[in-house]
């Protein structure tokens, strides 16, 4: 009996520690909503800390960076989508060239159906990389004009607090705040945007962050769309290369990359990856 008493003052002590302690931690969450709802109502743009200064001049310095960064993406996938086209242009006068010297020749006929089959792979690489381009123009595009939005607040923002903000170092970290990322990818962006996201309370120019957030899945969506550009121009390079040992085997000279036949028809082809990449862009807008 004594034991079973002492159980019970036991249970009825864990009872009383656990109701104390749901208490306290509903104190402490009455008291940290309660900074933080004073924390969103003490904010005002016109003074700024030196912390929330910060926080907007980093964020404005990955959108300052941002153009570079997606400029240098597009001149890579269109320097491959280029090179791809001329390799399609290039193969094709390769295959004509075998063909017309098979003739009715058994073996030279097989080597002319190989240079075919071969020449259909190149093709497919080569569209592979030009529909890939006109879908990172269309992201280039897009997230031109949203960096164009989102800096023009930021930039303002950034001016005010040159004369505005609650200290002397916040208004000197303002004046201050005149670089570019040199480097802006999807992960600095987002972290720019934590940063931003954490150190200005509430839902205060939360369309910037939000806007951030958008801009960081587009920019990584348009890296692995030019990394797709190109792996295809990689491809119909490789197969160019096999095409180019069949034509040999059947005594044909391969187009060349500049002059003559290949030179006209390589003109071309860019030609033809510019008209591909407007009709393309004229039909992503409304996706993108």
């Amino acid at each position: 009996k004594k034991f079973s008493d002492n159980l019970k003052e036991l249970e009825g002590a864990a009872d009383v520690a656990s109701k104390s302690r749901a208490k306290a931690e509903a104190a402490e969450k009455i008291v940290n909503e309660s900074a933080a709802e004073a924390e969103i109502a003490a904010f005002d743009v016109k003074k700024l800390t030196l912390k929330q200064v910060n926080a907007f001049c980093g964020l404005a310095e990955q959108f300052r960076g941002l153009l570079n960064s997606v400029k240098k993406l597009e001149g890579q996938a269109t320097h491959c989508a280029t090179v791809a086209a001329a390799v399609k242009a290039r193969s094709t006068e390769t295959v004509k060239r075998v063909v017309a010297a098979a003739g009715k020749n058994a073996s030279a006929k097989e080597l002319a159906e190989r240079a075919q089959a071969v020449e259909a792979e190149v093709t497919a690489a080569a569209d592979k990389a030009q529909e890939a381009y006109a879908v990172v123009s269309g992201f280039v595009g897009n997230l031109t004009a949203s960096r164009d939005e989102h800096l023009l607040v930021l930039e303002d923002v950034i001016t005010g607090a040159k004369t505005s903000a609650s200290c002397s170092c916040g208004i000197r970290a303002a004046k201050a705040c005149t670089a570019a990322a040199e480097d802006v990818t999807a992960e600095s962006l987002k972290e720019a945007k934590d940063t931003f996201r954490q150190d200005i309370p509430g839902d205060h120019y939360k369309e910037l962050s939000d806007g951030a957030e958008n801009v960081s899945g587009r920019l990584e969506e348009l890296r692995s769309t030019a990394q797709r550009v190109s792996a295809s121009r990689a491809a119909a390079q490789a197969a160019e290369e096999r095409l180019n040992a069949i034509a040999e085997e059947a005594g044909v000279k391969p187009a060349e990359e500049e002059g003559g036949a290949a030179g006209g028809a390589r003109h071309g082809a860019v030609g033809g990856v510019a008209a591909f990449f407007t009709v393309c862009c004229l039909a992503l807008v409304g996706v993108l």
